[in-house]
């Protein structure tokens, strides 16, 4: 069963979206393609709300426990 994934991303200097997706390496393709200049995501697991990792351009995907 796949994790649902809550994703925020800071996408220019005042402006955040917000989605929903279940397959990361997907999801940052997309998101990549769609704004090139993204700055950092936070990733939250949906049903538990609790953070589970965050992506910059700088570091690339950060997992936490």
């Amino acid at each position: 069963m796949a994790v649902d994934l809550v994703i925020i991303t800071k996408v220019d200097q005042d402006t955040f979206v917000k989605y929903h997706s279940n397959n990361l390496d997907s999801f940052f393709k997309f998101l990549l393609k769609k704004f090139p200049k993204a700055r950092y995501s936070n990733i939250y697991d949906k049903k538990s709300r609790k953070q589970v990792g965050s992506w910059t351009n700088k570091k690339g995907l950060i997992m936490t426990n």
